[in-house]
């Protein structure tokens, strides 16, 4: 059976269509269904999901490029302009111009 990106469990939605039916997602993938084939697709930049979830979340922190399931307000990485402080959260670059600041500077 084919393995597809995200799909925790996945079964044949019958015999000889060769479509899939993911029956479970990840954790950060949530199903979409096409064409009679459910799948899961990512969550994307700012969101989180539990395994098993219907929908995305959005982090807690507006700065966080992703979070941890676990804990929505602890960021796993920053987006572009934010840097991450020791109790993981983000926080905006105090330079405009900065590509890569830090709590130090």
């Amino acid at each position: 059976m084919a393995s597809q990106a995200g799909c925790k469990t996945c079964a044949s939605s019958a015999v000889g269509t060769g479509k899939y039916v993911c029956q479970t997602c990840s954790a950060n993938f949530v199903p979409s269904t096409s064409n009679g084939e459910t799948s899961c697709v990512a969550c994307g930049d700012g969101k989180f999901s539990a395994e098993g979830a219907a929908a995305c979340t959005s982090c807690a922190d507006d700065g966080c490029k992703a979070c941890s399931v676990a804990a929505a307000k602890s960021c796993d990485t920053c987006k572009a302009g934010y840097f991450k402080t020791a109790d993981k959260t983000c926080t905006k670059c105090s330079d405009a111009n900065c590509d890569v600041c830090s709590e130090a500077g």
